[in-house]
């Protein structure tokens, strides 16, 4: 990390920004009912919200991993980036597929199937299938591995690494049908784009600028208008390079907003993005049960325009509340044993024998 206290601040709301933004299109597709709602004016702006926000969120997120990396892949060795990150972000990986496993389990035999985000997998086979591929609601963790020891091996030749990204994303972007790992190969180039251009990023985005933002939003606007009128989103390099001013948009936006306010809260979570990322997506399947049990969304939609209102607010509360119970139970279980699953144990070594009884 840079040692530029105002460069962390600047780190820590892009990281709040990224993860709160996930969260909130989890809500949207998954807890708004589209039977009930699909005619609501507010729905189909959400709808539209939540699809012109996939090329930021999480590109955004691998671009702040991949800069916050950078130290370790160039200077440590493999011993102390095994041990250090890559063993425990892969504990931290297999502990919440197993327990978001377990839930979706849960959910399906004592809830309504039938509205489940992705129904769970029922057999060792599938279940061995979807962890080493990574199709998983915590798909982020075993990205995050997997670029980690890809940039690791190729760090000394930066060019060669870069290409390889852009290869890597342009071919899954435009022929993998599989959501896990076309997710996989499109991001790569945003995490490797942040470890291998991180100088260049902290030069240029020290301060907010107003000619790039307003470029970088025009052309951000102008893509999406094309993307919208001529289905270009799996055209080669086209989401590619759409993401990355977007990316430079919302910097450039949060810079801004920086110089007049502190912004304490959304920082806090950019501090502690993983227990959010891990935890949010049990709590939104158990929401759309409840909401579905309630039967919530019949009343609302037959409301009018107070329907109307509450459909456009309630994701975004929905967001706040559900950030604020990943935080809060983080802390809880960090407070005992339940800190295991969000670190890798280590057996204490004293470097004596124990002794016999």
């Amino acid at each position: 990390m840079s040692a530029d206290p105002k460069r962390l601040e600047w780190i820590d709301a892009v990281k709040g920004a990224s993860i709160l933004l996930i969260v909130f299109y989890h809500t949207i597709i998954f807890c708004l009912d589209e039977q009930f709602l699909g005619d609501l004016y507010s729905h189909r702006i959400l709808v539209i919200l939540a699809t012109v926000l996939v090329p930021l969120r999480v590109p955004l997120f691998f671009l702040v991993s991949g800069f916050l990396a950078a130290s370790a892949i160039d200077r440590k060795s493999w011993g102390s980036v095994f041990h250090g990150r890559i063993a425990n972000i892969s504990w931290i990986y297999l502990v919440w597929f197993i327990l978001q496993w377990i839930t979706a389990l849960l959910v399906f035999h004592l809830g309504n199937p039938d509205i489940m985000p992705r129904d769970p997998a029922f057999n060792l086979a599938t279940l061995t299938h979807d962890f080493l591929t990574g199709e998983s609601a915590t798909w982020y963790l075993y990205a995050l591995v997997l670029y980690f020891i890809f940039s690791k091996i190729i760090h000394h030749s930066k060019i060669i690494l870069v290409g390889l990204a852009v290869v890597a994303s342009i071919y899954a972007d435009t022929f993998i049908e599989s959501w896990n790992l076309r997710s996989i190969g499109q991001n790569i180039i945003f995490f490797v784009a942040g470890y291998a251009f991180k100088e260049q990023i902290n030069s240029r985005f020290k301060a907010f600028s107003t000619p790039r933002f307003l470029a970088t939003t025009l052309i951000s606007l102008l893509l999406l208008g094309l993307a919208s009128k001529f289905s270009l989103m799996r055209a080669p390099g086209f989401r590619m390079v759409l993401a990355f001013m977007m990316i430079f948009a919302a910097i450039d936006l949060l810079s801004l907003l920086s110089r007049y306010f502190k912004m304490t809260l959304l920082k806090r979570i950019g501090q502690n993005t993983l227990p959010v990322y891990v935890i949010h997506f049990i709590l939104i399947q158990i929401i759309i049960q409840l909401i579905d049990t309630l039967n919530v969304y019949e009343p609302v939609g037959e409301q009018g325009v107070l329907g109307e209102a509450i459909i456009i607010i309630l994701p975004f509360l929905l967001t706040a509340l559900i950030s604020i119970m990943c935080l809060t139970l983080h802390k809880w279980l960090m407070s005992g044993p339940g800190s295991i699953l969000f670190t890798l144990p280590h057996r204490p070594s004293t470097g004596k024998l124990p002794a016999r009884e």
